[in-house]
């Protein structure tokens, strides 16, 4: 496998990650963060294994888009109170500092945990201009939840080659049963980014203008992007599930306006089946 489909096949894997919502974290066999049925959750070790198809732009800001297949393993390990540690793709490995839970669903938890920054500066389309791999990022991260309504923001900093920036993460979503164990959730999601992390992905220096005959361009800290997201989720028997995500976000401010944003719209599309262990 090249460098460049790597690179391609890392982006999409965090793009679960960027659209992984909170919704998630209410359905009690879902692989995202827990909040508690009224019988209690599963308790000890838990494993799911699946795979999935991305649809995301071939970079931040691209007209065209990569269509990847990609892999999905998750390992967690839950107590009364519900998930405590675990250790994933997107979400790295981390644990619980903090868990107010009223095993009713209502929920007021933070989390950290050092994950791999997927998003990456390598394309075959991005002539003359520096490239960059994926990064180590140490996160820390919010999540509330209360009735058919969460809350979630997550602080990110690059500890690694890569982009090297920081950036907060803010996402809403209102959710809904479907039966006994499927889930339908929907909302809005923003990032914040400081200017290290723009200029990453977004800026031109003087030099790569010259290797690749766009503009000069410095991207300033602010908002990234804007958008919405929505998550279906529907069991297939006893272990297996079908999840899609569909999402759309805008370019603002600096991004939309870089001489390397060919499109400021940017969609995305999942779909994953899965099984637990």
């Amino acid at each position: 496998m090249s460098t460049k489909t790597r690179a391609r096949v890392l982006s999409a894997v965090a793009c679960l990650a960027l659209f992984s919502p909170l919704a998630f974290a209410q359905e009690p066999e879902s692989p995202q963060p827990s909040g508690q049925q009224r019988q209690g959750p599963p308790t000890g070790l838990s494993y799911e294994l699946g795979v999935g198809t991305i649809a995301n732009p071939a970079f931040q800001g691209a007209s065209s888009y990569d269509t990847t297949v990609v892999p999905y393993f998750d390992v967690r390990y839950s107590d009364a109170k519900g998930l405590k540690y675990f250790g994933n793709v997107p979400q790295g490995f981390g644990g619980y500092i903090k868990r107010d839970r009223d095993g009713r669903g209502s929920q007021n938890d933070w989390f950290v945990s050092l994950a791999p920054g997927f998003a990456n500066r390598d394309s075959d389309e991005l002539v003359g201009i520096d490239e960059f791999g994926p990064s180590a990022e140490l996160r820390m991260g919010w999540e509330f939840a209360r009735g058919s309504w969460a809350l979630g923001a997550t602080v990110a900093q690059a500890i690694s080659t890569g982009h090297e920036g920081a950036y907060l993460d803010l996402n809403a979503s209102w959710r809904k049963r479907l039966g006994q164990r499927g889930f339908f959730s929907f909302g809005p999601r923003i990032r914040i980014a400081n200017s290290q992390y723009m200029n990453a992905f977004y800026g031109i220096t003087p030099r790569e203008s010259v290797t690749s005959g766009l503009g000069v361009f410095e991207a300033g800290a602010g908002i990234e992007s804007v958008g919405v997201q929505g998550v279906l989720s529907v069991p297939l028997g006893e272990r297996w599930r079908l999840t899609t995500v569909a999402a759309l976000t805008r370019l603002q401010q600096d991004t939309a306006d870089s001489t390397l944003t060919r499109e400021p719209n940017q969609g995305f599309f999942l779909t994953a089946l899965t099984r637990r262990f």
